[in-house]
């Protein structure tokens, strides 16, 4: 496993965008691609059947949330409630079991005790949402994820992260050839 560096390679240096409005109408137009070409490949997947029992070493979970705090929780619980099957990860372990066992009726979770396991329960490419407190905290989970991540895969930040941090995220995990997307999870 492992991603590509900046600087490898031959390819040329993407051009930035020149206004704030070109920058995020290049972002959705990337987002709406990498949603097509997703759901493209769920459809001609073959279907797992319903004996289908996903486990950490069949990388089956269809998205991966880190943070389980009450909002990173609760993401995860109405993704599972939704049909998806959903990874789940925090530091420290015994909340990630707290929510199995208080909501694994809910939908299909897979625990992990380890950001590599986590990683591991994952199709690819990766959808991560990333919900733990903003600032250093988002910057350490991304750090401590990059190592397991593969060119291609999604982190999505859910936190309510400052816009500068955010694209300072973004322009570094596009280097490395990862897909970020800031998107903040908001309650009303």
């Amino acid at each position: 496993m492992g991603i590509r560096q900046p600087g490898q390679g031959t390819e040329a240096a993407e051009e930035q965008p020149g206004t704030d409005e070109e920058h995020n109408k290049d972002q959705r137009a990337a987002a709406e691609a990498e949603v097509a070409a997703y759901d493209a490949d769920k459809r001609s997947a073959p279907s797992a059947g319903a004996d289908h029992k996903p486990t950490q070493e069949t990388g089956s979970a269809e998205v991966g949330v880190v943070g389980m705090a009450v909002m990173g929780s609760s993401l995860a619980r109405n993704m599972a409630r939704h049909g998806y099957r959903v990874a789940l990860f925090n530091r420290t372990y015994s909340r990630t079991q707290t929510v199995v066992a208080d909501h694994g009726s809910e939908g299909s979770f897979m625990p992990a005790e380890t950001i590599e396991e986590f990683v591991a329960s994952l199709e690819r490419p990766r959808r991560i949402v990333i919900m733990v407190k903003a600032g250093k905290g988002t910057d350490a989970t991304i750090d401590t994820l990059l190592p397991n991540l593969e060119e291609g895969d999604i982190v999505v930040d859910g936190g309510n992260a400052y816009f500068e941090d955010t694209r300072r995220r973004e322009a570094r995990l596009r280097e490395l050839g990862l897909h970020f997307r800031g998107s903040r999870y908001l309650r009303r």
